[in-house]
């Protein structure tokens, strides 16, 4: 690849799954690798609308202080669609180390990551296949 960057389509649930990973990711790692991943998380949060905290106020009038998950950040509109993002090698090999962690785990789409895994190493040439 002459270019050190290249784009990915991504669609919302795709990207939640991303973040969950590197959410992950960002736990156990330090130093260049913490930072290159919570890049990429808060830039797809960004990119996707994905708003922290996710939680509203049950009634604003209600003074009871109850927070309640609000459901449009939950969902998301689905006119959103797909988004082309735009990658490093450097980012597309780190999110293809956190999605290979959440992969085996009982939280996320196993089929999704795969499919999210295969069209990364097919983009960025990670060397998987």
């Amino acid at each position: 690849m002459a270019d050190d960057t290249a784009t990915i389509e991504l669609n919302r649930p795709e990207a939640q799954e991303v973040i969950n990973a590197l959410s992950t990711e960002i736990a156990t790692e330090s130093g260049p690798e913490e930072e290159r991943a919570l890049n990429v998380r808060e830039f797809l949060q960004r990119e996707f609308d994905f708003q922290e905290p996710d939680f509203q106020e049950s009634d604003p009038g209600d003074d009871d202080g109850i927070l309640t998950l609000d459901p449009s950040n939950l969902f998301g509109d689905e006119e959103d669609g797909t988004h082309e993002v735009q990658l490093s090698r450097g980012e597309a090999a780190e999110v293809d180390r956190a999605l290979a962690e959440q992969e085996g785990s009982s939280e996320g789409e196993a089929e999704t990551i795969r499919d999210l895994r295969e069209r990364l190493d097919e983009q960025f040439d990670l060397g998987r296949g």
